[in-house]
């Protein structure tokens, strides 16, 4: 939340910052305060202290809105404080510093949203907005992700992107999960090597988002016919559910889970470190997710006799943050 604090210190002293030829709030030492704008006009009634010197405190979290700058309703909120001394010529400079973070932000929207532009000068865009810590860029992502008309570029880019946001809120968590399932499945129907990256990206991130008990959207890249590194992302996050509840998670995908496990502890499976790789994935996602035949498949895994295998295991459910089954910690169980 951006703070910009006026110092009224003179009895007609009027303050009008501006950008460029841009309208932004005038502040008066009138009987109310008034934020008048390009297309908003909003009159806050609470009168200000007849005191010299009063300082105002205006708090606000947006006064640009998506599309169309100063549209829609100006979220601000007064506190009157008692009076303080005069602000000097030197300090009154930094009062323009907040309403120059704000033509920036609407700037920077300007060109990512605009269709004229081309995809680098937006995404430069889109990627220093997310610096900002922008909160507007998860609904702009899930509406664009949503849209089955928008290019492959355009797509990869943005699911990349939404890979990097930390998104707190549990509604936007929710519906950035939604759109990036249905952006995943996109992603599956483009029959092109440059599709794979961001197609994992929009799993992993799913991952990230989704709760355990929503789980079951995973079964979409656990399929025989999903290449092996996709089903290795897919179990990949499966991990990451399972760490945040294993007994949330629904029974089939535990199901699934344990299928491939045990299908991968085949010793003419483990036949490359690649294949290996996976296998070591697939088991610590039973694992992790408790499945019914954990202690089958931990058998199978001291069997086989491959430290290199029970290694990557071990290192693959420390990663997860998960401590994995008890059964995983018995030295009869493991060489």
């Amino acid at each position: 939340m951006t703070c910009l604090t006026i110092d009224l210190s003179q009895q007609d002293s009027v303050l009008r910052p501006s950008v460029g030829d841009s309208p932004f709030p005038t502040f008066s030492r009138g009987g109310a305060l008034t934020l008048a704008s390009a297309a908003t006009l909003l009159t806050l009634t609470q009168p200000l202290p007849d005191t010299m010197g009063a300082r105002i405190e205006i708090y606000y979290e947006q006064i640009l809105a998506k599309k169309t700058a100063l549209t829609g309703a100006v979220p601000a909120f007064l506190a009157l404080k008692a009076p303080i001394a005069t602000t000097t010529e030197e300090d009154s400079g930094a009062l323009l510093g907040p309403v120059l973070d704000l033509e920036t932000d609407h700037k920077l929207w300007s060109i990512a949203e605009n269709l004229h532009y081309d995809l680098q000068a937006r995404l430069n865009a889109l990627n220093e907005l997310a610096d900002r810590g922008d909160q507007r860029l998860s609904s702009f992502i899930v509406s664009n992700l949503l849209n089955e008309q928008i290019g492959f570029p355009w797509r990869a880019a943005l699911t990349h992107l939404a890979e990097r946001l930390i998104v707190n809120d549990g509604s936007d968590r929710s519906q950035l999960a939604h759109a990036l399932h249905f952006n995943a499945q996109a992603l599956q129907a483009y029959d092109q090597k440059s599709a794979d990256a961001p197609l994992w990206s929009a799993i992993r991130k799913l991952g990230g988002l989704l709760e355990p008990e929503s789980g079951n959207l995973m079964l979409d890249f656990l399929r025989t016919e999903d290449r092996l590194q996709t089903r290795q992302v897919a179990m990949q996050a499966v991990q990451s559910l399972a760490t945040g509840g294993s007994e949330d998670l629904p029974p089939e995908l535990k199901e699934r889970i344990a299928e491939l496990a045990l299908s991968y502890t085949n010793p003419d499976w483990l036949i490359s470190g690649e294949t290996v790789s996976v296998a070591a994935n697939a088991i610590a996602a039973a694992i992790l997710a408790q499945v019914s035949c954990t202690i089958t498949l931990l058998e199978r895994v001291k069997a086989l006799n491959r430290p290199l295998l029970e290694r990557q295991v071990h290192l693959s459910i420390i990663r997860s943050g998960g401590n994995g089954s008890p059964y995983w910690h018995d030295p009869s169980l493991r060489s």
